[in-house]
C-alpha cells in the first residue's frame, strides 16, 4: 500500500539517544494485549476499511499520531507535525471488455475478474479508451534480472511494445535455493522491470503457492478503484494485470506446455524468453480522481551522524470499502 507509518532511526545505532536498550528489555516490553487492542480499533468497521484519503484513513493516521506522541517519539512530518500530505490518485475501470488471447488454431476471451484484473499506469483522459491491439505476447520467465546472482530472465530480449506474460515470486534452486522471499520476488518488482524493458502491458500468473494468498485477494486488491502516486512512472504501462491460475494453465497449454512446466524451465540459469503464439487484444476505460492520502513519520535521534538513518515502516491503509467478491462477506 501507498500510505506508510515511517519511524526514522538516526544514525542506526540506537531506538534511543542517550541510553542504549537491550534487545531483551525490548522484547519483554512487546505486551499481546497492548497488540490486541491496537489491531481492535484499526480493523474496527468504525474507520470503513482505512481507504486511502478517507475519513477511516485519517482517523488511522491521527491514531498512530497519539501513540507516537505517548511513546515520546519526535515528528518528523510536513510543518513541524507528524502528518505528511501525499498526492494521490485513484483509478476505477468504468467499462470492461474480454481479454481476448488469439492465434492462427486457437482463440481465449478472458472474463474480468473471473480470468484476469487490473489497471493501467498511464493517465486516460475521459472517456479514452486504453487498448491493447493484437499486441505480441512474450513469456519471460519469473522477469527477474539481478546482476548479483547472475540472473537475467529477459537475455537481451525485445519486448517493447508487447504485453509480457511473468510469475511471481523467485525461482526455489540454484542461487535462489534457501533464500527468503528478496524483492526480486515481489509483483512489484515485476512490473518495474517490464517497465525498464519498454514492455507496453505486463501480466502476472496468480497461484495460492507463489502469491501466498488466493485469487479472491487479487480479485478485491485489483477488481475496483487502484491507488497510486499522482505521478506516473516513466513509460508506464499501458495495462498491468494477473491472469488466473486456470487462465494461465490454458495459455501454457496453448503454447505447448503447461503452467507447472513453466515453473521448471523459468526455474533454470538457461531460461530464454519464449515468444508465445497468440497476440493480446482489449478495450478498457478508466475514471481518474486527485485526493490527498496521509503518511505519519515519526523520529528518534540517534547517538551519532545525522547522514544516515534507518527507515522503519507499515501501511496505515487498506482497501476501504468494496463490493464483497464472495457471498455473505462485507463490503468493509
Amino acid at each position: 500500500r501507498l500510505l506508510d507509518v515511517f519511524v526514522v532511526v538516526a544514525a542506526m545505532t540506537t531506538w534511543a539517544a542517550a541510553q542504549p536498550v537491550p534487545p531483551d528489555a525490548v522484547l519483554d516490553s512487546i505486551s499481546e494485549t497492548q497488540i490486541r487492542a491496537h489491531l481492535k480499533y484499526l480493523g474496527d468497521d468504525l474507520l470503513e476499511g482505512r481507504g486511502p484519503g478517507t475519513r477511516g484513513e485519517a482517523l488511522a493516521a491521527k491514531y498512530v499520531e497519539s501513540q507516537l506522541t505517548i511513546a515520546g517519539v519526535a515528528p518528523g512530518g510536513d510543518g513541524g507535525g507528524y502528518a505528511q500530505q501525499v498526492p494521490l490518485q485513484g483509478c476505477t475501470p468504468t467499462a470492461e471488455s474480454a481479454l481476448s488471447l488469439k492465434a492462427d488454431d486457437y482463440s481465449m476471451q478472458l472474463r474480468w475478474m473471473a480470468d484476469y484484473v487490473g489497471t493501467t499506469q498511464t493517465s486516460p483522459a475521459q472517456d479514452q479508451w486504453v487498448t491493447l491491439e493484437s499486441d505480441p505476447m512474450v513469456f519471460v520467465g519469473y522477469g527477474i534480472v539481478a546482476q548479483e546472482y547472475g540472473w537475467d530472465d529477459y537475455k537481451g530480449a525485445d519486448v517493447k511494445g508487447k504485453v509480457v506474460v511473468i510469475l511471481v515470486n523467485q525461482p526455489k534452486e540454484g542461487v535462489w535455493a534457501n533464500q527468503s522471499l528478496t524483492y526480486y520476488g515481489r509483483w512489484t518488482y515485476k512490473y518495474e522491470e517490464a517497465v525498464r524493458h519498454g514492455a507496453k502491458a505486463a501480466l502476472l500468473v496468480h497461484t495460492p503457492g507463489t502469491a501466498s494468498y488466493a485469487w479472491s485477494v487479487v480479485q478485491a486488491g485489483w477488481g475496483g478503484t487502484i491507488t497510486r502516486s499522482a505521478v506516473p512512472p516513466p513509460s508506464p504501462l499501458m495495462f498491468q494485470g494477473w491472469l488466473s491460475e486456470a487462465a494461465s494453465n490454458a495459455l501454457a497449454k496453448h503454447n505447448g506446455a503447461s503452467l507447472a512446466q513453466w515453473f521448471v524451465t523459468a526455474a533454470k540459469p538457461n531460461f530464454t524468453p519464449q515468444a508465445l503464439s497468440c497476440a493480446a487484444s482489449l478495450q478498457m476505460q478508466f475514471a481518474l480522481t486527485t485526493f490527498n492520502g496521509t503518511n505519519v513519520i515519526g523520529v528518534i535521534p540517534g547517538n551519532t551522524s545525522d547522514a544516515q538513518a534507518v527507515v522503519l515502516s507499515a501501511h496505515i491503509d487498506h482497501l476501504g470499502i468494496q463490493a464483497p467478491i464472495l457471498r455473505n462477506l462485507k463490503t468493509v
